[in-house]
This record gives structure tokens, sequence and C-alpha cells, in this order.
């Protein structure tokens, strides 16, 4: 898909718009429906809950489920606070982190195919991304940590070392 306009709602998601060749737009979900309405956008990028809760079958009738957004929550803990905790506290937070990121990931797999079950039974078609699109989505994806490793340093290096498991 290339020259449309499309609904952005953060700077990660204009940067990669931007880098296959779309025409983005800042816009507010809220607004949807007025932009749409208009021609104003075109297509948009979120995930399938986001398409549910603004009726995205009312102005597109196609979904590629790419995965890219999911919904889900964080736990996050001050590290010098952890770390002045007794070991035993320690251990009962990342247990109960554990637990919490468990059951999270599973309420995200089942908000997810519910929306998509939305979706489709207000007549818009679903897609799995074809080769060329996941190539796409992968050059960007590469660009995107690229510029934010650029801004990270050493840090973002680090974080995304351990990510990777390197």
């Amino acid at each position: 898909m290339t020259s449309r306009k499309i609904l952005i709602v953060d700077d990660d998601t204009d940067l990669s718009e931007a880098l296959i060749d779309q025409l983005s737009l800042y816009e507010e979900f809220e607004l949807t429906h007025a932009a749409s309405a208009t021609g104003g956008i075109q297509a948009m990028i979120t995930s399938s809950a986001t398409g549910t809760a603004t009726k995205a079958w009312e102005y597109v009738k196609n979904y590629y489920d790419t995965s890219a957004f999911h919904p889900k929550n964080a736990v996050v803990v001050n590290s010098r606070a952890f770390s002045r905790l007794s070991a035993a506290d320690q251990a009962a937070i990342v247990r109960v982190a554990s637990t919490a990121e468990t059951r999270g990931w599973a309420m995200s797999k089942v908000r997810t195919l519910e929306a998509n079950e939305l979706l489709a039974k207000n007549g818009m078609t679903l897609h799995q991304p074809d080769a060329a699109m996941k190539t796409a989505y992968a050059k960007v994806g590469a660009q995107i940590l690229d510029e934010w490793l650029k801004k990270s340093g050493a840090e973002g290096q680090s974080i995304i070392k351990a990510y990777r498991g390197k």
C-alpha cells in the first residue's frame, strides 16, 4: 500500500508508515469516523481491540493481522528501590510480576481473538500478511530499532542485547 492517508497515533507508528511510503496524519481515535467520512484517512494501523472500539467496519473493510499491537500492561519497579528490599521481598515481587505477565499475555490473546471475531462478524475481511508485507514490516522494524538505538546509546544497546539474550 502506498500513497494513502493513514491514521497515526504515535511517533513510532508515524516513522514506520513514513518508511513504507504513507502520508501520515495525526488524529485522535475519537475523530476516526469524521476523518474517514471526509477522506481524511484511508487506513490506520492499530490493534483489533482498537478497531472494535472505533467500529472500524464502518469505514474500512479489510484488517491485516500483523500482530503489531497488543493490548497489554506492565509491572514497573524502580531498580534502586527494588535493590533495597530484602531477598524475600524481591523474590515475592518477581514471582507476582511473573504471574501477572503470564496472565496478561493470556488476556491479551483472548482480547485479540474476541476483537478479530467481532471485526469479522461486522463484515470486515481478516487477512494474514503476505510475504511482501512481512518483508516490508521487518525492514521498517529494523529501521525503527536503528533510530532508537542511535537515540538511546549504550543503555539502549544493553537493553536490546539483554532482550535478545546475547
